[in-house]
This record gives C-alpha cells, sequence and structure tokens, in this order.
C-alpha cells in the first residue's frame, strides 16, 4: 500500500548539486520475520517466579532476529515492559512497542506489538471490541533506505488476536464465543481498504480446521468465518486444514511444550504438542504480493516443533533426535527456553518487502516567514525556547485535523533537531494556473532568522515539484493565521521568497502583523487552525492554560508554557479573519 509521505532519514546520502538528489544506491528489498507468540500468563499472579522468564523471551526473538512481535497473554504492564527490556539487551538497542492494551477483565489477558525500528515505524494503534477479549490493530509502515528521495513507502496491518478457549466438549459456548470473534474481526477487517497487507497473528485457540460438520467434536465454524471467500478481505491459512491430536499434522502443532513428565515448574498445560492453537493468517495482498509485500514460500513455522515430538514435551529425549540433541531444528539451548517460557510455540512467518528504487530530482525552495508568537523585537529573531527545553515533537505535528498531513517527516530524537529550530511548519505547493490544485506538500523546520528548511538540516526541498516550473507557496503554522503567497514562484529560487514582505502576501498587511520594530510577522492565536480567531481559539486556550513544557497549540508564544501572554495575543488580534484560500 503506497502514500506519498516524507521521512527523516539517518543514512548517508548525498547531492549532486543543491537542488537535486544522487542516484539511489540501496538494496532493493528487505525480509521481515514476523512472529505471534502466546507467552503464557505473563507475569503469572499465581507463580511469582516466572516473571523471571523475560531472559528466555529476549534470546528467542533474538535468535529469530524477529521483526515484529505479536505477543498475547499478557496480563499486566510491567510483564510487558519486562518483556520490551529483555528484547533491548545483550547488545540490541532498536525495538520499540506498542501501548499495552488489557482487554479480559476476569484473567487480566492483554496483547502488545514490539517492532524493529530499523525497519519500521508505528502510526497509530486501534481496538476491535469482542467479547471477552478485544484484539488489537496496530497500522505500521515500513522505513524504506530511499524514503528522502521518492517520499512513499509500503504499509503492514497487524492484528493481535486471543480468542475465548475452552473445548467444546466442556462448554459449547466456546465455540460460539470463538465465532462471534471471529464475526467481530472480519466485520471490522472487510471495511478496510482493498490495497491494505494484512497479516493476523495469535492464539485463536482453534481445535480444528473443520468448519462444516457440526456433528464434529472439534467444529470450528469461526474459522470458517475467518477463511470464508464471501469476504470482502478473506483471510489465507498458509498451512490449511488440520485435525486435533493427529499425527499427520505434528509438524504444526503449536502447543503444549510441556508434558506430565516435563511440566516445566508447573505452569501451563502439560498435555504436550497436539493442537494448533497459534496461527498467522495473511491477506492476498501479502500471499501474491500485489502490495510490496510478499510471503516468502514455505516460510511459516511452528518455531521449535520438529514434527517428532507429536503428544510429547519439546525435551523429551523419547523422540530420540537422531543426532542426540534435544530437537532437529534448533539448538539445545534455543529448545530449552522455548520450553520454559511458555507452554506455546511462537509462529514465524517471513515477508519480503520491495523497496521503490529512486532518482527523483528535489527541487529546492528557498523560503522565509515570521511567526509573531516566538519574535523577539530586540534581537530581530525568533525565540527557540521549544527546542531549548526539549518541548518540540520529534514527529511533524500537522497529521491531525485541520491538516490531516500523512507526512511522516520527523527526527531520530529531541537531540537531532538542527540548531536554531522555532517550530515546525507545513509548506503547500499549489498550481501556478489553478491555486485550488495541490501539486506538492511537506512539513519542515523552522528557524529563528525566519529560514525554513527539511528535517535533516539541508535546504527546503520538494520531491513532486518540476524544475523551472512555478507554483503559489501556501505556508501553515498550527497556532498562527496561514498565509499565500501573492505571486508564483519559478523553482528553484535563487533569492528566498519571504513571507514577512507584505506585498508578497495575498491581502498583504491585512494577513499580517505589524510589530513595534516595523517587522510584518503572521498572526498568532488562530490556536484551532481554522483560519479565524473567534472565541473558539480562547475556550481551547482556557482548558489548558495550567500545561507547562507542554508542546500545544494553545501555547501563541511558543515557549512552552500557558499563560497571560498567550491569551494577550489573542485579545490582540481576536476576530482576525484569514483569507478564503487558507481557511478550513
Amino acid at each position: 500500500m503506497k502514500n506519498c509521505i516524507f521521512l527523516a532519514l539517518f543514512c548517508c546520502f548525498g547531492l549532486v548539486t543543491a537542488n537535486v538528489s544522487i542516484l539511489a544506491q540501496n538494496p532493493a528489498k528487505d525480509t521481515l520475520n514476523v512472529v505471534s507468540y502466546n507467552v503464557l500468563n505473563f507475569p503469572s499472579f499465581d507463580n511469582p517466579s516466572t516473571d523471571l522468564r523475560h531472559p528466555y523471551f529476549g534470546n528467542i526473538m533474538h535468535y529469530i532476529e524477529a521483526d515484529v512481535i505479536m505477543a498475547v497473554e499478557l496480563t499486566e504492564q510491567r510483564g510487558a515492559d519486562s518483556l520490551f527490556t529483555a528484547l533491548n539487551s545483550n547488545g540490541v538497542d532498536y525495538y520499540e512497542q506498542s501501548e499495552f492494551t488489557i482487554f479480559d477483565s476476569n484473567f487480566a489477558l492483554g496483547n502488545m506489538l514490539y517492532y524493529n525500528s530499523n525497519k519500521l515505524g508505528l502510526l497509530w494503534q486501534d481496538t476491535i471490541d469482542s467479547w471477552p477479549r478485544a484484539f488489537n490493530h496496530y497500522h505500521l509502515y515500513i522505513k524504506e533506505p530511499d524514503l528522502a528521495c521518492h517520499q512513499d513507502t509500503t504499509f503492514l496491518e497487524v492484528f493481535a488476536v486471543h480468542f475465548k478457549a475452552g473445548r467444546i466438549a466442556d462448554n459449547p459456548q466456546n465455540e460460539d464465543s470463538r465465532q462471534d470473534n471471529a464475526t467481530d474481526l472480519m466485520n471490522y477487517i472487510n471495511a478496510l481498504p482493498a490495497n491494505n497487507n494484512m497479516v493476523v497473528g495469535g492464539d485463536f485457540n482453534f481445535y480444528s480446521g473443520d468448519f462444516t460438520d457440526n456433528n464434529d467434536p472439534y467444529y470450528e465454524p469461526g474459522y470458517g468465518t475467518l477463511i470464508d471467500a464471501a469476504n470482502t478481505h478473506p483471510l489465507i491459512d498458509m498451512v490449511g486444514y488440520w485435525e486435533h491430536e493427529n499425527e499427520d499434522y505434528a509438524a504444526i502443532y503449536t502447543q503444549s511444550t510441556r508434558s506430565s513428565f516435563y511440566p516445566a515448574d508447573g505452569e501451563g498445560s502439560p498435555g504436550g504438542i497436539d493442537d494448533r492453537f497459534d496461527m498467522q493468517l495473511i491477506n492476498e495482498n501479502i500471499r501474491s504480493g500485489l502490495e510490496g509485500i510478499t510471503l516468502v514460500p514455505d516460510s511459516y513455522t511452528a518455531y521449535g516443533n520438529d514434527g517428532i515430538h507429536f503428544d510429547m514435551a519439546i525435551i523429551d529425549p523419547w523422540a530420540n533426535v537422531p543426532d542426540g540433541s534435544l530437537n532437529l531444528t534448533l539448538p539445545d539451548e534455543v529448545v530449552m527456553d522455548l520450553f520454559n517460557m511458555s507452554d506455546h510455540l511462537p509462529i514465524l512467518t517471513k515477508m519480503e518487502v520491495a523497496f521503490s528504487q529512486c532518482a527523483v530530482p528535489l527541487v529546492e525552495a528557498q523560503v522565509k516567514v515570521l511567526l509573531e508568537g516566538p519574535y523577539d523585537t530586540l534581537t530581530q529573531l525568533m525565540r527557540t525556547d521549544l527546542l531549548a527545553g526539549n518541548i518540540l515533537k520529534i514527529e511533524q505535528p500537522y497529521g491531525l485535523p485541520p491538516y490531516n498531513y500523512l507526512g511522516l517527516e520527523m527526527v531520530a530524537d529531541a537531540n537531532s533537531f538542527p540548531a536554531d529550530v522555532v517550530d515546525w511548519v507545513y509548506l503547500e505547493l499549489l498550481n501556478a494556473n489553478d491555486s485550488t490544485i495541490l501539486e506538492d506538500e511537506r512539513a519542515a523546520l523552522l528557524l529563528n532568522d525566519g529560514t525554513v528548511i527539511n528535517q535533516d538540516g539541508t535546504p527546503l526541498s520538494f520531491e513532486r515539484a518540476i524544475d523551472g516550473e512555478s507554483y503559489y507557496l501556501r505556508i501553515r503554522h498550527r497556532n498562527h493565521i496561514d498565509v499565500l503567497s501573492a505571486f508564483a514562484v519559478i523553482l528553484p529560487n535563487t533569492t528566498p521568497y519571504d513571507f514577512s514582505d507584505p506585498t508578497n502576501v495575498v491581502s498583504g498587511t491585512e494577513q499580517l502583523s505589524l510589530l513595534s520594530d516595523g517587522t510584518y510577522a503572521l498572526k498568532a492565536a488562530d490556536i484551532n487552525g481554522n483560519g479565524v480567531i473567534t472565541y473558539t481559539d480562547a475556550n481551547q486556550y482556557f482548558t489548558e492554560q495550567t500545561a507547562t513544557d507542554a508542546y500545544l497549540n494553545s501555547d501563541c508564544n511558543l515557549d512552552g508554557v500557558l499563560d497571560a501572554l498567550d491569551i494577550n495575543l489573542w485579545l490582540k488580534n481576536r476576530s482576525a479573519i484569514g483569507i478564503d484560500e487558507i481557511r478550513y
């Protein structure tokens, strides 16, 4: 799934000239190792000693070199955090985690996503309501090496699920609950756009692949609901039909890693490997590679299941592994980690990501603009209080209404901003013949002298602009009234287009504030960003006015504090109205 975005990159690339980028020299593809794992009631309320299992988790994921990890059956935040700490250990420091969510109020079971931040970023997560446990949807994007050039990327939709457990023979309502879970999940997935890459992983608790014979004691209609071809986006089981406790399917079972002879400190089921509760399902786009991510053939693995420990613990020597080790597929120490960590095995799939190759010229634009709020008439520069106070957001702030800009411009951390940054701004290039047509857009950084630059410190540039063409420039700030250039500008321009000159702005002096030193700047206090300054802006200020050290639109002078200085700017500019071309 491709969307036009921008992203700060911290790899090495150069410029051929001041206004074009070098041809891409980065690899054409990469592989994602995608893992789903039931981590067994972690940490356990009944057996506190199992809190110490997290090093096993870290060892397993390091050996797999996991990039995406869907962890289910977590019981509380400290457990999620201890697994996160285990991931970022032994020289590894690139894992990030989602927000932890608890769904099952009776058993306090929740989900968590961990991901390799060198390869992926998490844009947002969502909750899919279902009973007794809701599910998580994580919207990830691929950090392609050439994003600074081609400015689009591939997205991966990850769903972490944990369906209702229990044998049908013990309680037929368990089967019904799983069917309800599957219906709720597919109602959500079917409403998504067709060009998504989807992977659904976790503990489904299905006993078999039979969804047609309701006389079968292991009948699972919920499974049929997920893979039903009548769905708008049917899910695909990479393995297919299976039966409970049948040695013909021994290699795909994931539970239990333990037995009555090898119970692993009494935690989890001791039933031996005879159930396929854990799965990953994908959609057609991933199976066929239609949207930039392709399943690596034959990569689906019940990780640690060597196929010869049917109905045994995975460390049971009675399996008679030919080479005398514990397992045909993994070193003994990894097998022991799997045995000690959980009574489930992880599911591993590999997915190949195709990168866009890039030789697109980046057209530079020199722009200058001043903001009334932080402007200091004594120094004739804008203050950089947000930068000095480590308050600046590391990612561009214009993804929310009214802007709804999808760009991913960001810096690595609070220490990676260029010097003298005041704040983020949002720029748009409009068609020279019809200013209602948006040709390109990006978020960028504003320096204290009014210069606008790319987030990596290079000159401001646009990917979709054409060298030698003319564009109107519209510049927006999150709490100042936006402005539009009075003239179409030929890019690249050698002289900065200066929005502090009223003759360069549509409706000039009416749209700008005249300051005491004779300077013109954008009018402060459009707190909701809609292009007019009214009582609704003041209302937002009063709901937030006690905040300090906060990145808020109500902070009209950009000093990180909400106080009388901010409301005074609103009083000065109240009733100001922006031109129609900048209003939302």
